[in-house]
């Protein structure tokens, strides 16, 4: 900590930067005015990001590139032949898919509800055996990656081995935002290597590379990049049509407000990563960026991910047009809405059969109502499994319509909101489970299309926990033997606590004392008396007689080694 707060006390001097920082291992905050932005581009320090969940031998570690690294050439930063530092985490012979890593930073300083641009730089090795993802997650708690991708296509064979670009869009939920990267090896191959740079966390809702914040130095920053602390709102209908190719992708944004939805929409290059579902590469040139929503673990079936566009007015003679893609045997729902000054809505568009081919499909809603404050909404539902994930991409609202150009079979619909009303809540479904974390739902209906609120409530039963068995404790060591010589016997003991019975669980089979005979040898023993000379050489007299111990030592034996008795010597005349 002294020597980096020392480089940044040097730097500041040198370039005349005015940085402010809470620690400099905290992050470089270049600018206390907004927008503020934390900085890091690894050339000195890590910048106060850290290891935590460490796999089997696999860390986030800071490299540096000249160290002549088989895949690595340059740093993001520098793009200049081995030079710069970056964050490298590979996978080797004593990873496991399913092993991970997380590099997690330290909290900055944001206030609550503060629309954060979060970009990066990545790049994964071009061996076709590379099985590492990267994932992005907000907050220490959260199970919930924002954002995912991996360093191998199964169909179209590695990425390219150029460094690319990622943005994040949210809000901070609190004063200290923590962003984590998360390596993971994704599946048998243990092969895999990926390195990070140039991470920026900013206010605002577009992300700028941080290689914009610097020229000569790492630490130079200019002035021409600035972002506004929010974004401008977005009220012409052509803000709406987006083929997500651009980081910013349009002003969409995911829900973030509670209830609102389960988890996110990911922006995405090329294959998803599961097998037989998905897209296998953008609609709008092949190579370029797509939203769709991952339906592997942890998602449940059931669960929704909605993305709403910038609001625009309709003036009744447009069509909203755009291409998804519905491929696997584990298809949920996809939905879209046209939201109008807050009401979602019934959707004017259900996919819910999926299709037998990862061929891209077209689909066009008419909106022939003028209204203002309109949001396209797009809801994705998870399946019955991970062959689920659902794909939307070249969004486009444009006058015309949908009868013109290639023929569909959606619906047209009016956007003429009249608020129906709610019947009664049908019964509540049976618990999910009987035992443990368990809930159950019930739905309703509206009297018309729309109604204002959800047609779905979900509660947690109130379940006993579920049974656990008992097993044993490792064993304790051997007591002292329970004698010191001769036969005697040793013990320990285990108990049925690893875990306890809990619930009606069983208890453990078998003993909880082992015992076993020990011996230290035999007792010592006293040899036959010897005896002395009788004091009288006639009559009566006294004699001492002695004897041995087995041991040498008389102390060791019980009794005197010693004696005085009476002797009778012959008559005397």
């Amino acid at each position: 900590m002294a020597e980096d707060s020392y480089f940044c006390r040097y730097v500041g001097l040198l370039l005349g930067i005015v940085l402010l920082l809470n620690t400099c291992a905290d992050g470089f905050l270049l600018d206390g005015k907004p927008p503020r932005r934390y900085v890091c581009n690894f050339e000195h320090t890590t910048c106060g990001y850290n290891n935590s969940v460490p796999a089997h031998g696999m860390e986030w570690s800071r490299l540096n590139v000249a160290l002549g690294h088989t895949f690595l050439h340059s740093d993001d930063t520098y793009h200049t032949h081995r030079k710069g530092y970056v964050m490298f985490a590979n996978g080797n012979a004593s990873t496991h898919a399913g092993d991970r890593v997380r590099l997690q930073s330290k909290p900055m300083s944001f206030p609550q509800g503060t629309p954060l641009a979060i970009s990066f730089a990545y790049i994964f090795s071009e061996a076709h055996t590379n099985a590492v993802t990267l994932s992005v997650y907000i907050g220490t708690h959260s199970t919930r990656a924002r954002w995912i991708t991996s360093g191998h296509s199964p169909s179209h064979g590695t990425v390219s081995p150029y460094w690319h670009r990622g943005c994040i869009t949210t809000t901070a939920h609190d004063n200290a935002t923590v962003v984590i990267f998360e390596a993971k090896i994704s599946h048998s191959s243990n092969n895999g290597d990926l390195a990070i740079d140039d991470v920026m966390v900013e206010e605002g809702n577009v992300c700028h590379h941080s290689s914009q914040m610097f020229t000569t130095s790492p630490f130079h920053m200019t002035s021409s990049h600035h972002v506004t602390s929010t974004a401008p709102p977005r009220t012409n209908a052509s803000s709406v049509s987006c083929n997500f190719d651009l980081p910013d992708i349009c002003g969409y944004h995911n829900r973030q407000y509670p209830g609102s939805d389960n988890f996110d929409w990911l922006r995405h290059q090329m294959k998803t990563l599961s097998q037989g579902t998905g897209p296998n590469m953008d609609h709008t040139s092949g190579k370029g960026y797509y939203m769709y929503i991952e339906t592997s673990s942890p998602r449940h079936s059931g669960e929704i991910a909605r993305i709403e566009s910038p609001a625009f007015t309709a003036d009744g003679h447009q069509r909203l047009t755009f291409w998804y893609n519905a491929y696997g045997t584990g298809i949920g729902d996809l939905k879209v809405y046209l939201e109008t000054k807050g009401v979602l809505g019934s959707p004017v568009f259900v996919e819910s059969k999926g299709t037998q081919s990862s061929v891209w499909q077209r689909a066009c809603v008419q909106i022939t109502k003028a209204s203002s404050d309109v949001k396209v909404v797009f809801e994705g539902v998870v399946g019955r499994d991970y062959h689920g994930d659902i794909a939307i991409d070249d969004v486009k609202l444009e006058h015309g319509d949908c009868q013109s150009g290639v023929q569909t079979t959606v619906p047209t619909v009016t956007l003429n909101i009249v608020l129906g009303h709610w019947l009664s809540w049908g019964s509540w479904s049976s618990c999910s489970s009987t035992c443990g974390h368990s809930t159950k739902q019930r739905t309703r209906k509206c009297s018309s299309n729309t109604c204002d609120g959800g047609n779905i409530q979900i509660l947690q039963c109130h379940t006993s926990a579920c049974a656990t068995n008992g097993g044993w404790s490792h064993w304790t060591t051997w007591s002292k033997c329970s004698t010191s010589c001769d036969i005697g016997t040793i013990s320990r003991v285990r108990s049925c606590t690893n875990p306890a019975p809990t619930s009606g669980g069983a208890q453990c089979v078998g003993n909880r004392t082992d015992t076993h005979e020990c011996s230290t040898g035999p007792c010592p023993t006293w040899s036959h008396w010897y005896d002395g000379q009788c004091s009288s050489s006639c009559g009566n007299g006294t004699m001492e007689r002695m004897r041995t111990c087995s041991t040498g030592t008389s102390s060791d034996c019980s009794g005197s080694a010693q004696e005085i008795i009476p002797c009778t010597g012959t008559e005397c005349i």
